[in-house]
């Protein structure tokens, strides 16, 4: 693409060719060519009409262009070619072809390329032999005015020469698609090509490009033509779905299909027994089938199998000896459970968007899995054991289903990228390799779990979840030591589960927290602290921990930006818990007119949860405390010293209650009062 400067003038070479690819050079009639850029501003125009030239010259037989003050606008130049060709089967003599095509030319602000020869082609889309032309190459020797009289008297030769122009306009139009065809092969190919030059390029075609992700080769033996080069290469017009089969043994009974094809060059439209040459031990059968809906035959002796084409049923293979599925070019359905089998290891499944069953399942051997299109998931994907390291899946949009689940031991790495919804089931489970899962879309969470019984997972990064109405962010990982969501809604849902080992977990929850919110669930070891870093405001009662199990050890929850909606939110530390666990809660320097209600929590022991209550130097806002009696006399004397100067301001309350009042001494008190607060 050659770049000049939109203002200034340029000239270039136009070359023209017909539908053979051969060159026309300086046509022998009338032409137009309209130049416009792709903004459409205005239009500048080279002709040749009656033999008077304007903006152009003939130059060694070929157009030359001149673009003089051309004032079009900005974008990559197009040219609309009129060709008025002459043809004695039109009434007014003359056939009127257009031809709008882009040319390598650029029109840009800045300088462009430095000065040099342009030249650009374009085909006209004919082959410019008029009837007269045609008749001298048929060895006619007349005039051409002797023609048109010829002509005049027997019409039957003007239809013969129509006929010809039509038959040379089939021939180009057909060179251009085995050109296209040649490319989507890989071949460098043209329409401008000698027929001769394409049929060289197609005998030397192998038409499964191993690069090409619709046309993996499943495996290669020695040199030899694989499976899926055997398929394309035999392709048949009328039967839209294929199977090929690699079978193993001298002999197999074909079943299933409309028609069928060995590699030993056996054909049929019966079936039935077929013994194989011997020369190879590994044969292949392909089965035709006449309609886009057909069930996949199984075969006790196969080696593997792939299927092209339609909406082939894939049945369950159970136990198969088989060793790879591959489906490419087709919408396969599932009629059960894919694979319960330790033979399969390589699955290439394109087209499958949905399994209503198990997939894989105990399939030890399993290294190889591609499901491109799978977007929803209704059962296991993985379901124990497979030789799988990791595992991607860039179609998945909703979970309904287990993705990973129980003993995946040697997966290392989950993502799915798109997924967006997570309705059930659980991404991974038991997996003692994990040690990333990313899941960079993922918005709702409103049943099942992200992580599960992972030892080796020490981080979860979810930055597009905003709704978590139900299920499980992680549960029973031991290793997990930090949590980001920084686009998090709080709700009914559970973040952390019984994660025994957290020692410290960051939250950047950017968003208010509605009413009665969890956070975390379960038990917790010792010394463990939460950063509720982002979050502003809370809506209702929210509580930090529910459990029932708690049984001694410390945990620390730190909210440096908190406020209360009004003052009816609360927030909670323990719910419905029974054990014996020691809560403290740290907040920053808020500065806040609505009170922050901190509550021991709901049951019969919760005044005693709270043992700690902190404030950073400069905290001023209502603070109501009075539900706790644990709170110790050093930790209040702390947190009224850290009060910030309320002088100046209305008056704030520190609602303490008398147990707590009690705990302090006349000093404390006094200096709560200095700084303009009240104690009740």
């Amino acid at each position: 693409m050659k770049q000049i400067n939109y203002k200034s003038d340029f000239d270039f070479i136009l070359r023209l060719r017909d539908c053979r690819g051969e060159e026309i050079g300086w046509p022998g009639y009338d032409w137009t060519a309209t130049l416009r850029t792709t903004t459409r501003a205005n239009s500048f125009t080279a002709s040749c009409i009656g033999g008077v030239c304007t903006n152009c010259y003939e130059d060694n037989g070929q157009i030359h262009i001149v673009c003089n003050s051309p004032r079009m606008g900005k974008g990559v130049l197009w040219v609309e070619f009129h060709a008025g060709i002459p043809d004695v089967i039109y009434p007014d003599g003359v056939r009127d072809t257009f031809v709008p095509q882009p040319l390598e030319i650029e029109l840009v602000d800045g300088a462009g390329d430095c000065p040099t020869d342009i030249e650009v082609e374009i085909t006209v889309p004919v082959v410019y032999l008029n009837a007269y032309d045609l008749a001298v190459k048929a060895g006619f020797e007349g005039t051409y005015e002797d023609y048109v009289g010829y002509a005049s008297r027997f019409p039957q030769t003007v239809e013969t020469s129509e006929a010809v122009m039509l038959l040379l306009g089939d021939f180009a139009e057909g060179k251009e698609k085995i050109a296209d065809a040649l490319e989507a092969q890989g071949v460098d190919a043209s329409a401008t090509d000698s027929f001769d030059a394409l049929a060289e390029k197609v005998k030397g075609l192998r038409l499964a490009v191993e690069d090409d992700p619709r046309a993996v080769s499943p495996r290669q033996f020695g040199g030899r033509q694989t499976l899926l080069e055997f398929m394309h290469n035999n392709r048949r017009a009328g039967f839209p779905g294929m199977v090929g089969v690699e079978l193993y043994g001298m002999s197999d009974s074909l079943h299933g299909a409309d028609a069928y094809l060995c590699s030993d060059g056996y054909g049929s439209t019966e079936g039935g027994e077929h013994e194989f040459a011997e020369e190879h031990s590994t044969h292949y059968v392909i089965h035709y089938y006449a309609k886009e809906d057909y069930q996949v035959p199984t075969y006790d002796k196969c080696a593997g199998m792939v299927v092209l084409g339609g909406r082939p049923a894939l049945p369950v293979f159970g136990s198969s000896n088989m060793a790879y599925l591959h489906t490419y070019d087709c919408r396969p359905v599932m009629t059960g459970t894919l694979f319960q089998s330790a033979a399969i290891k390589e699955a290439v499944l394109h087209g499958l968007e949905e399994n209503r069953s198990p997939l894989f399942q105990q399939c030890s051997s399993l290294w190889r899995l591609d499901i491109p299109d799978l977007e929803n998931v209704l059962a296991n994907v993985i379901y124990r054991n497979t030789a799988l390291e990791s595992i991607f899946l860039p179609g998945l949009v909703e979970l309904n289903g287990g993705l990973c689940d129980l003993l995946i031991s040697r997966i290392r790495k989950i993502a799915a990228p798109h997924l967006k919804t997570i309705m059930s089931g659980t991404v991974a489970n038991n997996g003692a390799a994990l040690t990333e899962i990313e899941l960079p879309a993922l918005e709702t969470l409103s049943g099942g779990t992200v992580a599960s019984n992972c030892a080796a997972l020490t981080r979860i990064e979810l930055p597009a979840l905003e709704t978590l109405s139900g299920g499980t962010v992680a549960s029973n990982c031991a290793a997990l030591t930090r949590i980001e969501l920084p686009k998090f809604k709080w709700s009914n849902g559970t973040i952390l589960q019984d994660c025994r080992s957290l020692r410290r977990a960051t939250i950047n929850c950017a968003t208010p927290m509605p009413s009665f919110g969890r956070v975390f669930l379960g038990d917790f070891s010792d010394n463990t602290h939460i950063y509720l870093q982002n979050l502003t405001q809370m809506y209702g009662d929210c509580g930090l921990l529910t459990s029932n199990r708690q049984q001694g050890g410390e945990i620390h929850f730190y909210l440096p930006k908190l406020t209360m909606y009004d003052s009816f939110s609360s927030l909670g530390a323990v719910w419905d818990c029974t054990g014996d666990c020691d809560m403290y809660i740290h907040l920053g320097n808020q500065q806040s007119l609505s009170p922050i209600n901190l509550v021991g929590g709901r049951g019969a022991m919760s005044k005693y949860y709270i043992k700690g209550i902190t404030v950073e130097p400069g905290f001023m806002a209502p603070l109501r405390i009075d539900g706790n009696e644990s709170l110790s006399p050093e930790s209040l004397m702390a947190l009224i010293a850290n009060l910030g100067d309320n002088n100046g301001n209305a008056t704030l309350t520190l609602t303490l209650g008398v147990a707590n009042i009690a705990k302090l001494d006349e000093d404390t008190i006094a200096l709560a009062q200095a700084k303009n607060y009240t104690i009740v």
